[in-house]
């Protein structure tokens, strides 16, 4: 399973997930074990973090998730 170090803290990764914002962009979130998460834009870029347990399902809701039959996101 995929790890990332925020916040000085090993972080495991739960899930992946394609969101479109209001304004028709894509957005691919990683939503980690605590549920704390983070937002990149379609050029890797970070757009939020969110550190907090529960914070996704609030973050999340101002985006339209994107239903795709194949889930590709790759860092670096």
């Amino acid at each position: 399973m995929l790890s990332l170090n925020l916040d000085g803290q090993n972080k495991r990764l739960s899930a992946i997930e394609q969101l479109i914002s209001k304004e028709g962009k894509l957005v691919t979130s990683l939503i980690f074990e605590d549920e704390s998460y983070v937002f990149f834009d379609k050029d890797k870029r970070l757009i939020e973090y969110g550190p907090a347990a529960n914070s996704y399902l609030d973050a999340s809701e101002t985006y339209r998730r994107l239903e795709t039959e194949e889930r590709q996101f790759c860092i670096g």
